[in-house]
């Protein structure tokens, strides 16, 4: 049996980059099906933004543009973000950092 470690930060795609990510692999799967529905995932995801905006509720609207989220799984509830993973690490250290002080 073979036992992997789990890292301690996880980086993932949120909001709109997510929805562009999942579009462009169903794109380069070849199968309609997944595509249709992978584009109807992004123009729901797009409708919900036009939605915050309408109401005025900009937090939300501006949440959906964060790109890559990085989370540590022990310390702390605060997330790193930026449009690249990089970024996104590079935020979360700044966090973890000015938690220790």
């Amino acid at each position: 049996m073979m036992h992997t470690r789990r890292p301690l930060i996880d980086v993932y795609p949120v909001g709109v980059l997510a929805e562009l990510l999942r579009l462009g692999r169903a794109l380069r799967s070849r199968q309609p099906q997944l595509a249709r529905w992978a584009m109807g995932k992004l123009w729901w995801e797009f409708g919900y933004i036009a939605h915050n905006i309408r109401t005025r509720n900009w937090r939300a609207a501006r949440n959906a543009f964060k790109g890559y989220l990085a989370e540590h799984r022990t310390r702390g509830h605060r997330c790193g973000h930026g449009w690249t993973r990089r970024r996104a690490l590079r935020d979360l250290y700044r966090h973890l950092r000015e938690s220790e002080r």
